[in-house]
This record gives structure tokens, C-alpha cells and sequence, in this order.
């Protein structure tokens, strides 16, 4: 989803891609598209779960960046914070790939096929970037669409982030956008 003038939108399969500038609705070449992603300080690259294409578009993202002398940070929505030490021993190159899937626990904690995202680990251990766990534990995540904030323990809610991000724009779009999400009215 786009969020704004700035924003692109890429789909398609494989070897074909189309991005369009949100803003202005113009056509982009991915060389082009690359070129305006390098200037900007954070970059989302949204997917839906399960979908191959959205896995080649975050890599390729990543690469096109690296190509231009970068070395972006990758946070990801599919490993849960606690499992970070995980991912820093990966990227030092202190496991080997199984190790890194048992490590994060990864049928148990995520359920997604990770041969769509290693391509995407791999890429991040070969240059030795930084990749960011971001997910709340699964038990927190049932327990919130369960009981809402209000029902958690306060030792809880304090260490959730806040669920606001002051601009009700962006509130507006991503109230929007999770009211399509499976379980967005959690």
C-alpha cells in the first residue's frame, strides 16, 4: 500500500515488474524506482504472507540498495524480538541455515514457508547486514486480539510500543488497511 507522493507500488512475477509512483500514478522503471528508494532514510516493502513475487521484490530492494554503495537494515515482521540473538549469530556466519530455521523457530513461531524469505537472509549474511527482529511474541499477539490493551496486566501494556503515530493520516490508512487483514478487527 501506498502511503504518499513519495510511495511506489511494485507488483508482478518474477522477472517482470511494474512500479508506480503513488502520487503521480507514473510508470517507473526499477532502475528509476531504485534510484528514489536510495535517496530516502526508511523504506517499507510491504507483502502479503505466502505470495513468492512480494519475497522478490523485498530482495531485490535490498540489492538494488547495496549495488549503490548502501547497507540498509532489514526489519522483518516474521521473527519475534526475542529470538534477535538468532539473527545477529546468522549474520556473523556462526550457523549454518538449518540452524538458523531452528533457531527462530521458524514453523512453530511464524507458519509462512521460509524458503520464500532465506533468499532475503542469505542476502543479508553475504553482506553482513544488520536484520531486525520486530515481532511482538505470539502469546502477547492472541492475548492482545483476545482481551484488547485494556486487558492486559499493566507490567504488559508497558512494554508494548504506543498505537499511535501522531499523524492521522497514516491512522486513517492503517486502520484502513488492516480492516482487509484476516484479522484485522482484533
Amino acid at each position: 500500500a501506498a502511503l504518499g507522493p513519495r510511495s511506489l507500488e511494485w507488483s508482478g512475477e518474477q522477472e517482470t515488474i511494474r512500479v508506480v509512483q503513488a502520487g503521480s500514478r507514473r510508470v517507473l522503471t526499477p532502475l528509476e524506482a531504485l534510484d528514489d528508494l536510495a535517496a530516502q532514510r526508511v523504506i517499507y516493502v510491504a507483502e502479503q504472507h505466502g505470495s513468492p513475487a512480494h519475497h522478490a521484490v523485498q530482495r531485490l530492494v535490498v540489492e538494488g540498495l547495496v549495488s549503490r554503495g548502501l547497507r540498509p537494515l532489514i526489519a522483518v515482521e516474521w521473527v519475534e524480538r526475542s529470538r534477535q540473538g538468532v539473527l545477529d549469530r546468522w549474520v556473523r556466519g556462526e550457523m549454518t541455515l538449518a540452524q538458523l530455521r531452528e533457531g527462530l523457530a521458524w514453523g512453530e513461531r511464524w507458519g509462512h514457508p521460509f524458503e520464500e524469505v532465506q533468499p532475503l537472509f542469505e542476502l543479508a549474511r553475504v553482506h553482513s547486514l544488520e536484520v531486525r527482529a520486530l515481532n511482538a511474541p505470539r502469546e502477547l499477539v492472541r492475548r492482545v486480539a483476545k482481551v484488547g490493551r485494556e486487558g492486559l496486566t499493566d507490567e504488559v501494556r508497558a512494554i508494548c510500543p504506543p498505537l499511535t503515530s501522531g499523524n492521522r493520516a497514516h491512522r486513517a490508512h492503517v486502520k484502513a488497511h488492516f480492516a482487509h487483514h484476516p484479522h484485522g478487527q482484533a
